[in-house]
């Protein structure tokens, strides 16, 4: 599981919320969250929890049949400034060899550049 570096509770607030990525599991599995909050406020006083999260496997696909990976990076539709770097980042897939990402400027793929 992955979860952001920081995450920023107002000063009015009590909680905050925030995404957890996880990546496929090929077994029931545990992860365990913790959060430390340290050296803020009246006697700096540092405060520990943690959480467990529960991950369990996908179903299985169809024989020969693999599932599609998701997104995770950048946002679906996300638009780039020309010239910044892109990092593009999918779920693993169980069970994929290889992987084809297509490039094209157009969603129908009329004209698209392959690279393996």
């Amino acid at each position: 599981a992955t979860v952001p570096a920081t995450v920023t509770v107002s000063a009015d607030a009590t909680s905050a919320q925030f995404s957890v990525s996880t990546l496929p599991v090929s077994t029931d599995t545990v992860a365990t969250l913790s959060v430390t909050l340290g050296g803020i406020g009246i006697g700096n006083v540092t405060v520990s929890q943690t959480a467990t999260l529960a991950l369990t496997p996908s179903a299985a696909p169809a024989p020969g049949a693999l599932a599609a990976p998701g997104l995770l990076s950048p946002a679906n539709n996300a638009r780039v400034p020309v010239g910044q770097a892109v990092n593009f980042d999918w779920s693993d897939v169980i069970g994929a060899a290889s992987c084809i990402l297509q490039i094209d400027v157009a969603d129908t793929f009329a004209a698209a550049f392959a690279h393996n």
